[in-house]
């Protein structure tokens, strides 16, 4: 969030739970995980809120399926310095991981049928969950609870849902479904579960990755442009060249830099992540100034 000038403090942890951490998160090891703490996130904890503005817009993110909240930081630093409040959730259980209020760690539970080979009812089904997650949030908002610093400086007249893959999916799902939410914003996500069928016209922004480098289905595009066809005024459709799907998050910078652009050669597109995702911010701000009211 925006916080006041020459804020000092302890630093935030990049991630929860390194402490704690099994053999293997994922498909990686533990111990490469732990060494994530060492990231200098440059946020201090309970900074005081700016005064520039009495209250800020709210920008709620949603992951990745299968990643973390935290695998977002550079992006939602960006958001928040060009004067937005992010809230970034994990959802538990699909999350790579998740310390919960007790101190466990709920790592990822995958219950795949066999008569469904592709997955695609699997992630249908979690549509739901991952929206009520997002809405779940709203409601803290509306209660002004549990925000800490950012008590009462939230504006609740301009809620965003915004994620990435999957994320932007669960986003869409929300705006559909939650009038408090104002505008949504799919980063390179694949909508699932019917939520390309807004039941009123909204501001919509979708942002994909290269085309020549993802390989979108028909699905996909038909579904997209469902949703265009009913966003509201002021809704994009923006491609940024050269990036591929994981761009928009920091896997990129979880690498030694000699090593970032044979990880772009080996997913595809040439443009490095830090600037795929600084345009990702500007389009977003940019889209965001023109359809908040």
């Amino acid at each position: 969030y925006p916080a006041a000038d020459r804020a000092s403090g302890p630093t935030s942890v990049y991630m929860d739970g390194l402490e704690r951490l099994p053999p293997k998160v994922q498909m990686l090891p533990g111990f490469v995980l732990r060494s994530f703490g060492a990231i200098d996130t440059r946020a201090v904890v309970a900074a005081p809120v700016s005064p520039a503005r009495p209250r800020w817009p709210v920008v709620i993110f949603s992951h990745g399926y299968g990643a973390a909240r935290a695998f977002y930081t550079g992006m939602a630093a960006d958001l928040a310095s060009r004067g937005y409040i992010v809230l970034a959730l994990d959802h538990p259980y699909e999350s790579a991981l998740v310390e919960l209020a007790d101190g466990t760690l709920a790592l990822p539970i995958e219950r795949f049928l066999p008569q469904d080979p592709d997955r695609v009812r699997y992630m249908e089904e979690r549509q739901s969950p991952r929206v009520k997650d997002i809405r779940y949030l709203v409601d803290r908002l509306i209660a002004d609870e549990g925000l800490g610093p950012l008590a009462a400086r939230a504006d609740l007249s301009r809620i965003i849902a915004a994620g990435h893959s999957f994320g932007g999916s669960a986003a869409i799902g929300a705006l559909g479904e939650d009038r408090r939410i104002v505008a949504g914003a799919d980063l390179d996500g694949m909508l699932r579960g019917g939520v390309e069928a807004l039941p009123q016209p909204r501001p919509v922004l979708v942002i994909e990755s290269d085309h020549r480098v993802t390989s979108y289905t028909p699905l996909y595009h038909a579904r997209i442009e469902v949703l265009m066809a009913r966003a509201g005024p002021g809704s994009i459709r923006h491609e940024i060249k050269g990036a591929n799907h994981f761009s928009f998050s920091d896997l990129e910078s979880f690498l030694a830099p000699p090593a970032r652009p044979l990880a772009r050669l080996a997913l595809g597109g040439d443009r490095p992540a830090a600037a795929v995702q600084r345009e990702t911010v500007e389009v977003l701000d940019r889209f965001l100034t023109a359809a908040l009211p």
